[in-house]
């Protein structure tokens, strides 16, 4: 459950994990880039939004984004277990921002995003890919939204996908992204996958990466 105020949440496990970006020849703080990306909608005993005459109650299918988790980096994916992502008090805390923006489209374009001010982020237990985390802040008041206020949550995560910066010259993308897995993380077992190749011609705002790598995406063995 997520509470902000009187407000009440609850998770879309399908849609909801933790991801990282794997770079091992980038600078050192974006060689590991951590993401959290959690979705939620209104629980049953939720009390609702604060009603606007103009645009009435509005659908709600928020996500809560964490990205991205810079200065936070480890060896095994083992280590992410009661591992600190985040710790306001902390002497050298990690680089990270906070959004919360509802997904469903009111008319045209996108809905705003609404900045969320983190206090901490640790991951108290782990079982096999699944991560229970605990996580606090505050939500800052927003024009267009009601929502806003200290807000605080357990909940249980995948660590979901890993994308993978593949060198343009690798004969085989693929097992080189899973060597690399297995180098940086010591993953060794996974899921469905995802390869875009690097194309010269793609413009240079839609390349998945601007040095010139293929980009692999590898799903975890979290659903098994």
């Amino acid at each position: 459950m997520l509470r902000i105020g009187p407000r009440i949440y609850e998770l879309v496990r399908n849609q909801s994990g933790l991801h990282v970006s794997l770079d091992p020849h980038a600078a050192p703080h974006e060689r590991q880039q951590w993401r959290i990306e959690a979705h939620w909608v209104p629980a049953a005993e939720d009390p609702g939004a604060e009603w606007d005459a103009e645009s009435g109650l509005d659908w709600e299918y928020g996500r809560l984004s964490v990205n991205p988790i810079m200065g936070f980096e480890i060896s095994h994916w083992h280590e992410l277990d009661k591992a600190t992502l985040l710790d306001a008090d902390s002497e050298v805390p990690n680089l990270c921002f906070a959004t919360w923006q509802n997904l469903i489209h009111l008319g045209t374009g996108q809905n705003d995003v609404q900045d969320v001010t983190l206090g901490s982020l640790r991951v108290i237990q782990r079982d096999g890919c699944l991560l229970t985390l605990e996580i606090d802040g505050e939500f800052a008041p927003a024009a267009d939204s009601s929502l806003h206020g200290d807000f605080s949550a357990m909940i249980e995560l995948p660590f979901a996908t890993l994308t993978v910066a593949v060198p343009i010259n690798a004969a085989d993308p693929l097992a080189t992204a899973q060597g690399i897995a297995k180098r940086e993380l010591g993953l060794d077992h996974f899921g469905r996958h995802r390869i875009r190749l690097f194309d010269p011609e793609r413009p240079t705002s839609l390349k998945p990466h601007r040095n010139g790598k293929h980009s692999v995406s590898l799903e975890t063995a979290w659903r098994e």
